[in-house]
């Protein structure tokens, strides 16, 4: 295979000079005795790495990944974290070749981000993937770092839309979704969440991956039974909209509530958790982020609790009883009794 032969070309070079050379030739208190370039931007947040700072220092016995093989951090791990890095410069060149378009890579502790946006702007996205990440890892009750997933997350951010649709349908082989404004889908080795910044604000852009990731993180947390639609969906709109509240999108969500609710057309929670969410359909989605968001407000840890029980594989209304000690029903009046004292 090419990929692995490249690799292994250049692990020999790399393994057969002395790695004294290299400490003669850089100073290895620049990677802070990790073997790791510290990113010039992202310095202050250790772990990050970026391939485009990284190049600056382009090292010969790395062929240009950037990460430093010092005397401190030799060894056979090292030499293994080399391979691995070196497939992922491949993995990074053809997909960018198959795209029509050159892509840069940020790993995180918990990303992997490979995208042609502006290069601060890139840092800072992948800095709200490694924030949410957290955050949602914080709010279900694991413990920080936990790692939901064997490898890393991989998220294809490309600025020109065409290479977004280019990706779904070549490369990733799911043409149903290069109409859409982003998609993600989970699995255990390594989640997967691409989206495309054209004709997006900065917002519109942090919104879609804040909400793809709480996808992502719900589907691989905590069991394997999926969780319904509406709690998915109610979910991921929360965090979207609790990272700027004063955003149109939640004011539009919360308008229509309330013309639902005074026209009698608000349905309660029974059926919402029984409907399609259809994507020409608002209201639904509109309703469970409400829902959610009252929920999750009043007794958050009943709320955790009922999420659990429904990974683990139990009835969502049954499992409602045994995590709020009341039906489903009740918490539905009192979720529409809240919405008719909001102006």
């Amino acid at each position: 295979m090419i990929t692995r032969s490249i690799a292994i070309s250049a692990l020999i070079v790399a393994v057969s000079l002395p790695l004294h050379a290299q400490e003669q030739e850089y100073d290895c208190t620049a990677c802070k005795d990790t073997g790791k370039i510290v990113c010039h931007i992202c310095k202050a947040r250790q772990g990050l790495w970026c391939s485009e700072c990284a190049s600056r220092y382009a090292c010969p016995f790395c062929s240009g990944i950037g990460w430093i093989l010092c005397t401190s951090c030799g060894g056979e791990d090292a030499k293994a974290e080399l391979t691995f890095l070196l497939e992922q410069r491949d993995k990074r060149d053809k997909i960018g070749q198959a795209v029509g378009t050159n892509l840069r890579c940020i790993e995180t502790a918990w990303f992997r981000l490979f995208t042609d946006i502006d290069h601060r702007k890139a840092h800072q996205y992948a800095l709200i993937l490694e924030t949410y990440a957290e955050k949602y890892n914080a709010t279900f009750g694991n413990e920080p770092k936990d790692k939901l997933w064997k490898d890393k997350c991989d998220v294809y951010l490309f600025q020109p839309r065409k290479a977004f649709v280019k990706f779904a349908v070549t490369v990733d082989g799911r043409p149903e979704a290069a109409g859409s404004g982003g998609y993600s889908y989970p699995s255990p080795a390594g989640p997967l969440i691409v989206l495309f910044n054209e004709s997006r604000t900065d917002d519109d852009t942090l919104r879609t991956i804040i909400h793809e990731l709480a996808h992502v993180f719900l589907a691989v947390y905590h069991g394997d039974s999926t969780l319904p639609v509406w709690v998915h969906e109610g979910i991921a709109q929360r965090f979207e909209f609790t990272h700027k509240p004063e955003t149109s999108r939640r004011k539009e969500a919360a308008r229509r509530i309330r013309e639902a609710l005074n026209a009698g057309k608000l349905m309660p929670l029974r059926e919402l958790a029984e409907v399609k969410f259809g994507p020409a359909d608002n209201l639904p989605y509109a309703a469970a982020w409400s829902a959610i968001d009252f929920l999750m407000t009043t007794d958050k840890p009943a709320f955790v609790k009922w999420v659990k029980l429904m990974k683990e594989g139990q009835d969502q209304h049954k499992a409602f009883e045994a995590a709020f000690a009341r039906p489903l029903g009740a918490a539905s009046r009192a979720w529409r009794a809240q919405l008719g004292k909001q102006k």
